[in-house]
């Protein structure tokens, strides 16, 4: 009765491991109790990389680390910059260049003066810095690949490795009730024995 009862405890145990990693409430709830149907444990390890926070946030850093390689590549691209303003005054204003002071070449007035600029750049040469940063961007996003397989990997393993120990302490939990029913039937059968034969039954000579 002892060791039933223990290994109840530890398939109780065992299960809310499993639940744990395959099994996620919505935020908003359920109108009914939860009832989690039977899984194989293939569904238990897809359910449970689909869902599982720590592989979330591997991915997160997979695609900051892939970010982070675009603009690395994109350092190595000429740059360009461009700009406009825009100015209101109240009164009017030389809006144009001066080009003479002669009647004609008299310069247009307005109360909006707009402006432009663009420019560009681009480095030569920085003595392998750029080339240097480019490789440590790919050997980071290679990393963050790594990571998330392997966080993965982990997930399954422990996904199986509960899954396999429920089924385990399930089975052990059957062979100690049938056990136990055994026993029972065993001391059923003592006790008649025991209590002697019922009134008009003749014990043969």
């Amino acid at each position: 009765m002892v060791a039933a009862r223990v290994a109840r405890r530890r398939i109780g145990a065992a299960i809310a491991v499993c639940s744990g990693l395959v099994l996620m409430r919505p935020a908003g709830g359920w109108a009914q109790p939860l009832v989690a149907p039977p899984l194989t444990v293939i569904d238990a390890v897809a359910r449970a990389l689909r869902e599982y926070p720590s592989i979330g946030v591997a991915e997160a850093g997979r695609v900051q680390a892939r970010a982070g390689l675009r603009e690395a590549e994109t350092a190595q691209l000429p740059r360009v910059n461009v700009r406009a303003t825009a100015t209101r005054y109240q009164k009017e204003t030389i809006v144009s260049p001066i080009h003479g002071f002669t009647p004609g070449a008299t310069p247009p007035f307005d109360e909006t003066l707009l402006q432009t600029a663009l420019d560009g750049s681009y480095m030569l040469f920085d003595a392998g810095g750029r080339d240097a940063r480019l490789a440590g961007a790919r050997l980071s996003a290679d990393a963050a690949a790594t990571a998330v397989e392997g966080v993965r990997h982990l997930v399954a393993a422990r996904v199986v490795s509960s899954y396999a120990r429920i089924l385990t302490e399930r089975e052990v939990l059957e062979a100690h009730d049938r056990r136990i029913a055994a026993l029972a039937a065993q001391r059923t059968r003592v006790q008649r024995l025991l209590d002697g034969p019922s009134p008009g039954y003749d014990i043969p000579g």
